[in-house]
């Protein structure tokens, strides 16, 4: 439901905005790993 939400404010939000040509979203699906150290 939030994806659907998030595609209305950018088709009719943001992408009306006069400087905003085109817009590209990446979203995470699972989380692999959330530390930026590992036990060698």
């Amino acid at each position: 439901i939030y994806m659907e939400e998030y595609r209305e404010f950018m088709v009719t939000k943001l992408t009306t905005l006069q400087h905003i040509g085109s817009t590209h979203s990446t979203f995470m699906i699972g989380q692999v790993k959330n530390t930026t150290s590992f036990v060698i």
